[in-house]
């Protein structure tokens, strides 16, 4: 997804498979990438991110095609996604509830060198 952002692609696709439900199946997602924008004013969470430029993302998560007639989205996910790949604020929708996430504190690890 942020190649295709970073590249300036309003949309993105892929097959998937990223551990939901029982982790048995893959899933469709389909991303709306917005416009980019660069973060000014930021709470406190947020100050190494000022200066940053992130992307709005509205992605659905489908079940692969069974045949059904079904298409609606198993959950709908709203984040901003920056360029380092930290997400901020976040929503998930499912069909009878949301959950709304705030991004309380940043804390990068530091990379160790990988053994050859």
């Amino acid at each position: 997804v942020l190649n295709a952002a970073r590249a300036g692609s309003s949309f993105f696709t892929a097959t998937i498979f990223d551990g939901y439900d029982a982790g048995d199946q893959a899933l469709r997602v389909s991303v709306t990438i917005g416009a980019s924008k660069t973060l000014v004013l930021a709470d406190p969470a947020y100050a190494s991110l000022v200066g940053m430029k992130y992307w709005p993302l509205k992605t659905a998560y489908y079940q692969v095609s069974d045949g059904s007639e079904n298409m609606a989205p198993i959950f709908e996910l709203s984040i901003d996604l920056f360029e380092n790949g930290v997400t901020g604020a976040l929503q998930v929708n499912y069909e009878d509830h949301s959950v709304v996430g705030k991004l309380a504190e940043l804390k990068y690890l530091s990379v160790e060198a990988c053994p050859q």
